[in-house]
Order: structure tokens, then sequence, then C-alpha cells
């Protein structure tokens, strides 16, 4: 039998705490088991609760008011909770006389005892047992719309933070690829080979021409912007064929993105393996000229861990020119 979450990793999962596979992971068990869907709605309430009365740690608090107080939705019930919670602290410190009470909570107080007076005698009635029933029939059919809001707002909810974290990764990826594009101290400076360009375009068909070109792609804290490779193609060319040997292989999958100079996404090709029958392997893309221009790009190769998570391998700057 499968082993239900314990409270501790749903309360690090409402407070975005868990690793990216645990996290999908408690995502598909909380659609699946309507148990584990209830716990975490019980388990969320409590926290909302001990956020309003200040017994959360300073790290869970940040967390908190991060993942919550951000949403419009979410930061209604914190608000609703706080005034619920100050209300009940008030009261518990006072005793309850007709003087003490708040006109809202005195308000309240008769409103319940004239809807037990109204059921009482509603149940003196002679059809008692259908009135029962009908009542009966009317809370399960409040309760079970409550389920199914509460369900429909839960997953919303996720799949916003779920979106949420996408996106955070996503920006870190390109920020990264930014920072290793600017220029660095030329300190200790270590050359760089140049690429290798074929002399000539291969015609591929007579209406196709293709130019092939071979760089050498550096680790990210070894590369330089001291030479920048110059890669030249004639026109009429169709095709531009990346060839990238690796030095290291120590990946099954790879990923190639292309920049230009002003950070922009141009080209990410689909997870692909290497041709481990060259020496050393090889990997290859073909990009299409009419998306590039004469400009200055930033290549940047990612390795696929088992796990499917991206690893920076590389990257390489050079730049095209039409002739």
């Amino acid at each position: 039998m499968k082993q239900s979450p314990d409270e501790a990793r749903l309360r690090a999962f409402l407070l975005g705490d868990l690793p990216a596979a645990e996290r999908d992971a408690m995502e598909a068990d909380i659609f699946a088991d309507k148990e584990v869907f209830y716990r975490l709605s019980e388990i969320e309430d409590r926290l909302i609760d001990d956020y309003a009365r200040g017994v959360l740690t300073g790290e869970e608090r940040l967390r908190f008011e991060q993942l919550y107080l951000t949403n419009p939705a979410r930061r209604q019930r914190v608000e609703f909770a706080r005034a619920l919670t100050s209300a009940l602290d008030r009261q518990s410190d006072t005793p309850v006389t007709a003087n003490t009470l708040t006109p809202e909570l005195a308000a309240a107080k008769v409103e319940r005892q004239r809807w037990w007076l109204s059921l009482l005698e509603l149940l003196r009635a002679r059809q008692t047992a259908w009135t029962v029933m009908t009542v009966c029939l009317g809370l399960l059919a409040v309760a079970v719309g409550w389920l199914w809001l509460e369900r429909s707002r839960l997953q919303a909810e996720l799949t916003q933070t779920r979106l949420a974290y996408q996106a955070a990764n996503e920006r870190q990826r390109e920020l990264e690829v930014q920072l290793a594009a600017l220029p660095r101290p030329a300190s200790n400076p270590v050359p760089s080979p140049t690429a290798t360009v074929t002399s000539q375009p291969t015609p591929l068909t007579s209406a196709e021409a293709v130019l092939a070109f071979t760089l050498n792609v550096f680790a990210l804290r070894s590369e330089t912007n001291n030479a920048t490779d110059q890669i030249e193609f004639p026109s009429g060319t169709k095709r531009l064929e990346l060839r990238l040997p690796l030095l290291k292989h120590d990946f099954s999958r790879y990923r190639i993105s292309l920049h230009d100079s002003n950070a922009r996404l141009i080209f990410r090709s689909t997870p692909r393996a290497a041709n481990t029958t060259a020496n050393p392997p090889l990997l290859t893309v073909n990009l299409p000229t009419n998306r590039l221009l004469a400009d200055a790009y930033v290549l940047t190769l990612e390795g696929i861990s088992e796990n499917g998570e991206f690893e920076p391998v590389g990257k390489k700057q050079f730049r095209l020119t039409r002739r």
C-alpha cells in the first residue's frame, strides 16, 4: 500500500520548500487521492492560522508571505484569519457577558439562537422524518459543493504555482547566459582556438546549399572575449550546419541554445544524442539562414541529466557575416 505524505512534507509543499521532482510527485498524489487533498486543506488552514498568530519561524514566515500575500485570493483568506483570530483572542481574555460582546458577535449569537429555535419547532411538526431527511440532503449538497469549490481553487493555485516555478527557472537560465556574455577582466587570458569553416559550401540539392563549420565550445568558466570567431557564409546558403566536438562526453542527451547580442533567444534545439562514432564525440544541429542576421551570437550547450534537469556544459561566442 502506498504511504500517504506526512504533515511535514505537506507543509513544505505549501511553503514551496520541496525539490522539483518531489513537488511534481506531490501534485500527482493530491489530484489522485482525495484523502491527501483533504489533509492538505486542513494543514493549509493551520498554516494560515499559525501565521495570523505569529508563531511561524523567520524562514517560514518569509516563504509564506512570498506565496500567500502576493496572491489576492490567498491574501483575503489571511486577512480573514487575522480578524477572526484577533476577535477570538479578545473574547478569550475577557469574561463573556452581554456587556463585553461586540455588536457583531452579539448579533451572530442572536442569529444562531433563532436558527436553533426554528429548527426545534420544525422537528416538532408532524412531518419530522421528512423534514430531517430534507435538511440532511440540503446539508450534504452544500458540503459537496463546498468541497468541489475548494478542490477547484486548490487546483488553480497549484497550476499557477507550477507556472511561476517554470517561469522563474527559465528566467534564471536567461540571466546565466547574459551574465556569461558580459566582458570579464583581461588578466591571464586563455587563448581560444578559431573555428574551422569549410572552404566551400556543400550543395545538398539544386535548390538548397549548406555550409558546415565547427565550433569548439569552452567550459563556462574558461571562456573569454578576446577572440570571437568570425563565420562568413556566401549568399545562396540555405542552412548552416553547426558541428560541436565534445571533449568531455558526460551526458546521454544535450540541448543547444542560440542568443543574439541582445540576449534574445533565436534558436533552441530538441534534446539530442551525440555521434559517438566520431572522435571526439560530435553534436550536429542545422540552422536555417533566414532566421540569422549579420550579428554577434552566443551559443550555449547544456547536458540533460538522468532526472531531466538541464546542466550547463559550455558556451561559445561568434559573429556571422554575409558576402
